[in-house]
């Protein structure tokens, strides 16, 4: 993890010494292979160039790739980094996120009965409907799924629950594994906009309606083709009420560097 909190400090510091340029961080390297088809619209397709001479603002996208022992149960995570957000309070005062795309992929072999609920929410929001921003139920039985949601809202920075305003849930069945034993890979990317004023200049993004989220699941009859597949979030099954409010648990610490 310390590898992991440096590569991001260092990426970072080097970017920050052009400010004019657009910065990407990334935390970890060797996205696998089966996920490099995993599309991510250039920032420039989410939003518009900065001027010659505008330094008023930036666009970050970040990605993170962990493998780690999803247990059986309920698992959280806070997706904006606390290193981050502090560096970007000393320049700036607004955060648009603009894109958030998540991918599982199980570290097991194929054919196992094994599924996952991911949600994707702004636990700000006390109601949990509210609190959705993407929520998606699959099966994991022939590889990886992946999705992505575009919030399309702005953030102060000094937000004292800022860091609650993006969190992932996962609630995975079927693992029946040794404890400890690093039984998914979780890969997320978060296109985003640190400003000093609450116009983030955003062309036009993918419209995303509010109840449904396209999926994209391995079809292995198609040579592991990744076919999309649209959900209303009143099809996935969710657990009984509980696990959804419980705290965070501490593969959050690990993730959120």
């Amino acid at each position: 993890m310390e590898r992991i909190s440096r590569s991001l400090s260092n990426r970072y510091k080097a970017n920050h010494t052009n400010s004019s340029s657009n910065k990407e961080i990334i935390i970890s390297e060797n996205i696998d292979n089966t996920l490099q088809n995993w599309k991510l619209p250039s920032s420039s397709s989410v939003y518009k160039q900065k001027g010659t001479f505008e330094f008023t603002s930036d666009y970050i996208i970040k990605t993170v790739e962990e493998a780690m022992p999803l247990t059986e149960g309920y698992n959280a995570f806070q997706l904006l980094s606390r290193q981050l957000i502090e560096q970007h309070k000393r320049k700036y005062k607004f955060l648009h996120i603009g894109m958030i795309q998540v991918g599982l992929k199980p570290a097991t072999r194929l054919g196992l009965n094994t599924s996952a609920v991911i949600c994707v929410r702004d636990k700000r929001h006390n109601k949990f409907h509210d609190s959705l921003l993407g929520i998606v139920e699959s099966s994991l039985c022939d590889g990886p799924i992946y999705f992505s949601c575009f919030p399309n809202f702005t953030l102060s920075l000094t937000d004292p629950t800022l860091m609650h305003a993006l969190c992932l849930d996962i609630k995975s069945e079927g693992f029946n594994m040794m404890q400890g034993a690093e039984n998914i890979i979780l890969i997320y990317r978060i296109q985003y906009k640190v400003m000093n004023t609450v116009i983030p200049r955003i062309k036009e993004i993918p419209t995303q309606h509010r109840g449904y989220t396209t999926l994209f699941i391995t079809n292995l009859a198609k040579s592991n083709l990744k076919v999309p597949k649209t959900i209303t979030w009143d099809q996935v099954n969710l657990p009984e009420n509980g696990y959804l409010k419980k705290p965070l648990n501490l593969l959050n610490r690990k993730i959120e560097n």
